[in-house]
């Protein structure tokens, strides 16, 4: 008996030692000493192999690595200087390791959503919209299997309600990430098929049917939304546009007044409805043109796929983006609107350019690039931008680049006079 009372006294002490090399290891890594990080994981591991942590661990410790700074983290191939605070782009060997190590840990314990998660991020991270959208497939069809009973760190189980909502959570995050239109409703198909009555995901297929003009197929998604969640603010405000666009005058009014009438409208969806009430146009907002450069316009080439389409719309500056704007409850104004269009190139591979007006602030695009990648069946969005005066020193031309997460530069360049030399530019990069 004596024995045994001794061996649990080991055992007690020899699990506080690993929770503080546990606890130690996330400190070290809130702080980024990554390298006395690694060491303390190693701690841990050896005192406590077999815990399911590690794997989230080592996940963590290698995504804080793939973002360490390099001596090339603020140079471009060709070796420009940057004239800008460096913001870093994660390095992709890195975050593959990472996601191989996670993925080890979800095989092991299929059940660990935190895990599953965790590697919906680092895709993100890496822009792999394909294995991002598959994986909110593969956590879907799992749900089916263990009926939503999930578990998450340090070996807690959820209930099934909780369970649940932690996963359409997810579900909806990665729904509305940066994978393209087709892919995204693949993946809300499948959740609304499994969850037919989850109203995130019936909003974000009635938005996808408006901004494909189809409104009454939006409809019949929305007005079900507004069944079960008959105060959201967002499924009201969208109805209202469908109500609008189908000339059913009343019923967009109603919704209309309804979210004025709300206590838990947002404001600034009060506003947009006010506006619509008042003639449309009446109270839309100026738009910054650096939002409209540089977010904005990125998110139109996250969601458009590389088409005939896509092209019709970049091409137009009286389409689809200065609509979409209105509908967030902006507008550009005209001044700004003088914008030239070309299209370099030819079918799916062409680059479509804009040409801003003159940069008169800092940091603004002269032109603005499309530039088509197949892979991940969008577009990636180019800049050549105005960089600071440094001590009088004259501003000097830049190439970025714009992305999901964040903005990047690859340094000065001589000013491209024409869009057709700024594309020359772009490609160097892009091969």
């Amino acid at each position: 008996m004596k024995k045994f009372l001794t061996l649990i006294s080991f055992l007690v002490f020899f699990s506080t030692y690993a929770v503080e090399f546990k606890q130690s290891f996330y400190d070290l890594l809130d702080k980024g000493d990554l390298d006395l990080a690694e060491i303390f994981l190693s701690e841990w591991e050896s005192n406590d192999d077999g815990n399911p942590d590690l794997f989230l661990a080592k996940f963590n410790l290698l995504i804080a690595k793939s973002f360490e700074p390099n001596e090339n983290s603020n140079k471009n191939s060709q070796d420009f200087s940057n004239h800008f605070p460096m913001i870093l782009e994660p390095n992709d060997s890195i975050i593959n390791l990472a996601i191989e190590t996670i993925k080890k840990g979800v095989e092991v314990f299929p059940n660990r959503l935190d895990f599953r998660l965790a590697e919906a991020q680092a895709y993100a991270y890496s822009e792999d919209q394909e294995s991002l959208s598959q994986l909110g497939i593969e956590i879907l069809n799992h749900s089916r299997i263990n009926s939503c009973r999930w578990d998450w760190s340090e070996g807690e189980s959820l209930d099934p309600e909780e369970g649940k909502k932690n996963m359409l959570d997810g579900i909806h995050a990665i729904e509305d990430s940066f994978i393209g239109q087709n892919l995204q409703d693949d993946l809300l198909d499948l959740n609304l098929k499994f969850y037919p009555t989850d109203s995130e995901a019936l909003l974000f297929k009635g938005m996808n049917l408006i901004y494909a003009d189809k409104y009454e197929e939006a409809r019949s998604y929305l007005e079900y939304a507004h069944e079960i969640v008959p105060d959201n603010d967002a499924v009201m405000f969208y109805l209202a546009m469908v109500y609008s666009n189908i000339g059913d005058k009343d019923k967009e009014i109603d919704m209309l007044n309804k979210i004025l009438e709300s206590d838990k409208a947002d404001e600034n969806l009060k506003e947009a409805a006010q506006s619509a009430l008042d003639g449309k146009n009446s109270v839309l907002k100026e738009i910054d043109l650096y939002r409209f450069e540089f977010s904005f316009l990125r998110d139109i080439a996250d969601t458009k796929s590389p088409s005939m389409d896509s092209m019709d719309i970049l091409l137009n500056k009286d389409n689809k983006i200065f609509y979409l704007l209105e509908q967030i409850g902006y507008y550009l104004p005209e001044d700004q609107k003088e914008i030239k269009f070309d299209v370099i190139g030819e079918g799916d591979e062409a680059i479509v350019v804009w040409t801003m007006p003159e940069p008169k602030e800092i940091p603004l695009a002269r032109y603005i690039a499309f530039v088509p990648d197949k892979e991940a069946n969008n577009y990636r969005l180019y800049t050549l931008e105005r960089s600071l005066n440094w001590d009088g020193i004259d501003p000097v031309w830049v190439l970025g680049y714009t992305y999901k997460n964040g903005h990047s530069n690859f340094g000065e360049v001589p000013y491209p006079s024409t869009p057709e030399e700024f594309v020359r530019q772009v490609l160097k990069i892009v091969k």
